[in-house]
């Protein structure tokens, strides 16, 4: 039973990190999201990150800074892109704390399948 407890505490950290630390050496744009006419180039990369860090979670939890930051655009351009995303209908996002504090984010035309 210890050996399961320290097992799951070792696991849950390695998400941890994952979800918070985890470093983007490198993105794959997909021709799916290339093919988009109603969103801009900007937008075609905060999706094509969000694929990239919620490939191994179940969701990518990144804030505005970090886009922008990767990106070399404001935080205020980076809300305003990712609410357009999801006025879109290609963003499925889920506050996971109170006073929209902490976010997670999916790509949702993309898990449903319909873009292909």
């Amino acid at each position: 039973m210890r050996f399961l407890n320290r097992l799951q505490t070792k696991i849950y950290r390695m998400i941890e990190g994952y979800k918070i630390n985890r470093p983007l050496d490198g993105i794959w744009v997909d021709l799916k999201f290339l093919k988009l006419e109603d969103i801009n180039k900007t937008q075609v990369l905060i999706l094509a990150i969000i694929e990239v860090l919620e490939r191994n979670s179940k969701g990518c939890f990144a804030g505005n800074s970090y886009f922008a930051k990767l990106l070399n655009i404001t935080n205020k351009q980076v809300s305003a892109n990712i609410s357009d995303l999801k006025e879109k209908g290609y963003l499925f996002v889920e506050y996971t704390q109170p006073g929209n504090n902490g976010r997670l984010l999916k790509c949702k035309r993309l898990m449903e399948g319909s873009l292909d």
